[in-house]
């Protein structure tokens, strides 16, 4: 099962709304066939919390630098091949949709 899904099958067993979504104004600067990306929104105590997926398919090791139309600000994550990692973006924010914006680059070794 793929992390978000995880989430979304507790968020629903406890009763929590969840908004799951595909962005339609998510910028991509990395290769699709090796980062796959993916968002979700759960309602926390006050508001929403979003965490963005970063999957990669491919060997190499990626630093990718994510930021959300929500949280401008960059938040740089490692994600080691055929990994999946997630970024914690938003804590209790207002917006139950966000859009994540992701550069990714290759780590030369």
């Amino acid at each position: 099962m793929k992390p978000f899904a995880a989430v979304a099958a507790v968020a629903f067993a406890v009763g929590l709304p969840v908004v799951i979504g595909a962005p339609q104004q998510q910028r991509r600067d990395y290769d699709p066939t090796c980062i796959e990306v993916g968002g979700i929104s759960v309602w926390g105590i006050t508001g929403y919390n979003h965490l963005v997926f970063l999957t990669s398919r491919c060997q190499p090791t990626f630093v990718c630098v994510v930021s959300t139309n929500v949280t401008p600000e960059p938040r740089e994550a490692t994600v080691p091949g055929n990994t999946t990692v997630s970024v914690f973006m938003a804590y209790n924010s207002p917006a139950p949709f966000f859009y994540p914006n992701v550069s990714c680059e290759p780590v030369s070794q």
